[in-house]
């Protein structure tokens, strides 16, 4: 069994801006575990536990689901945290631009998905890249520093959703990529 998920993983400069606002994130005091930089993505869906040999199979189907999308354009957004800022477990920060074609490629991993026997995903789907998972807060207003993050209009092209692998280990998960499925669908006109 391999514990895997689909992702958009993030560019060069979006990671630079994370890397360069943990230093005012650690502001926020608590029990908390910031997420790697290297870690940080959008996820698709999560898939949990796949037996090796649906992978193939699999690779097959999104394959040619994700090839019918043409790539689109996404950028940062506000922070945020879920599920409310009175019992914070996630801290996140959001994406904006062309999130109603991001929101028609997760459907159609979700279908595509669901004809091989992959459960369909019960919550809505809320485009967000996780950057810290929280036990507790030591005191709420502190929340604020994260919350009032200035975030630049750092913008990425998603071109490839990945097949990640995820490895849990004591000082956290290890992600690697197994796949790529390219998008190359119809150019839209601007």
């Amino acid at each position: 069994m391999i514990r895997c998920f689909l992702a958009i993983n993030l560019s060069n400069e979006v990671k630079d801006f994370l890397s360069s606002s943990k230093s005012l994130w650690q502001g926020v005091r608590g029990r908390i575990k910031w997420v790697s930089v290297n870690n940080c993505h959008i996820t698709l869906k999560f898939l949990g536990d796949v037996d090796e040999s649906l992978i193939e199979p699999m690779a097959d189907t999104l394959n040619t689901i994700v090839s019918n999308f043409p790539p689109f354009t996404l950028s940062l957004s506000k922070a945020g945290v879920f599920p409310n800022r009175v019992r914070p477990r996630v801290l996140w920060l959001g994406v904006k631009g062309e999130v109603k074609e991001l929101g028609n490629l997760q459907r159609g991993i979700e279908d595509g998905l669901q004809q091989l026997g992959f459960k369909r995903e019960e919550r809505s789907f809320v485009p967000h890249i996780t950057v810290a998972r929280v036990k507790s807060i030591s005191n709420l207003r502190d929340l604020d520093t994260f919350l009032n993050t200035k975030v630049p209009p750092a913008s990425f092209q998603v071109n490839e959703v990945s097949l990640m692998k995820s490895v849990l280990t004591q000082t956290g998960p290890i992600y690697s990529r197994l796949k790529g499925f390219y998008l190359n669908g119809p150019t839209k006109n601007h």
